[in-house]
């Protein structure tokens, strides 16, 4: 059990040297991950306290996952660390060797968003979908399923800039 999964330590020689993370490689237990990460720890030079500490993290494939929770929390710095770490992959795809795959399969909404408040939500939509090559008969039947999840029907087709600060996060 011990050895079943192995933790690697790594100094990040980006804006802080000194970070150092673990991230657990599995043995090949069947259960197929889009996101695995285990044991992710962060923790600042001249700080006594861990930004993240032991984070473990297991999203199957088909699952939608949220990082949520108050400001200091370290949900910036476990996404930064996702972003820059060699070994993770995400739906199969290696930040190392497949960046812009990987990528593909990643979002990120952050509380300060930026979005064109003279587009529409729908051309919102339409402009981000093509950014990811997402054609247009799957981003119809995509944006059908999630305006009815968001309840965000009503707005599609109104400027983003009368939308709320949620709506606004619904629509990114």
């Amino acid at each position: 059990m011990e050895n079943e999964n192995k933790i690697a330590n790594a100094e990040i020689a980006k804006n802080d040297s000194d970070a150092q993370i673990g991230v657990a490689e599995r043995d090949g237990s069947g259960v197929e991950y889009m996101l695995d990460i285990e044991g992710l720890s962060k923790k600042y030079l001249r700080s006594a306290n861990y930004s993240v500490k032991d984070l473990t993290i297991r999203v199957k494939k088909g699952e939608i996952f949220g990082l949520l929770g108050p400001n200091g929390s370290g949900k910036t710095t476990t996404a930064m660390r996702l972003k820059a770490y060699l070994e993770i992959k995400i739906n199969g795809y290696s930040i190392k060797s497949q960046p812009l795959k990987a990528k593909l399969n990643i979002g990120y909404v952050p509380d300060n968003h930026a979005v064109y408040d003279n587009l529409t939500g729908r051309e919102y939509v339409n402009c981000i979908a093509d950014l990811y090559g997402v054609s247009t008969e799957e981003r119809t039947q995509r944006l059908d399923e999630y305006l009815k999840i968001f309840k965000l029907g009503f707005a599609i087709d109104r400027q983003i800039k009368g939308y709320s600060h949620g709506m606004k996060q619904k629509i990114c």
